[in-house]
């Protein structure tokens, strides 16, 4: 059975995401990946990372309500 992706983002792209979103809202932030000295870079990196844990997570719902659904068959 093949399961839906439900979101298709993956980290690099939630990374690119993020970074147009840290100069939509704060021009004035000169986000750059990967500098030591940016406070705000390692911010972004940690919650990159941690939100894409949280697709992966998400994307594997489908095949655990199925597992259920079956389960509350008796199959």
């Amino acid at each position: 059975m093949n399961q839906p992706v439900l979101d298709p983002r993956t980290r690099e792209s939630l990374m690119e995401q993020l970074r147009l979103l840290a100069q939509a809202y704060t021009p004035e932030w000169r986000y750059e990946p990967g500098d030591p000295n940016d406070p705000g870079a390692a911010i972004v990196s940690l919650f990159g990372e941690l939100f894409s844990q949280t697709i992966d997570r998400f994307n594997q719902l489908p095949g655990k309500y199925y597992t259920e659904f079956l389960n509350l068959l008796g199959v």
